[in-house]
């Protein structure tokens, strides 16, 4: 295995994390270094690393319209009080291969949404 596919490997999964757990310090940054991946290494060599921002972008704007829905039903409707928690989740939905996720994991859905 050559270095450049060993930094890829190790990019990918440490970009992973970052871009999952919202770590990263700059999308701007993170998008430079993708440019100067692509400009070294040919645009075959970052195809799936940006497909994981496309990813992840699309997610969080999933993400924002299901808030943006949740607070208008809220707003709008009297069986919900000002007092009540408000519920919030996050999901993200990736493109499978194209990230660097081993593990399978599970999702263990509350009482109240398995009516």
């Amino acid at each position: 295995m050559k270095e450049k596919d060993i930094f890829e490997v190790h990019f990918k999964q440490l970009l992973a994390k970052r871009l999952i757990n919202q770590k990263s310090l700059s999308e701007d940054m993170e998008q430079l270094m993708v440019d100067k991946l692509k400009e070294e290494c040919g645009n075959y060599y970052v195809k799936k690393i940006e497909t994981m921002f496309k990813d992840f972008r699309l997610s969080m704007e999933i993400n924002n319209e299901f808030r943006l829905k949740l607070e208008k039903i809220y707003e709008e409707d009297s069986l919900f009080s000002a007092s009540q928690n408000f519920f919030d989740m996050e999901v993200h939905v990736l493109t499978t291969g194209f990230w660097p996720i081993t593990n399978p994991y599970t999702c263990q859905l509350p009482e109240e949404i398995l009516c």
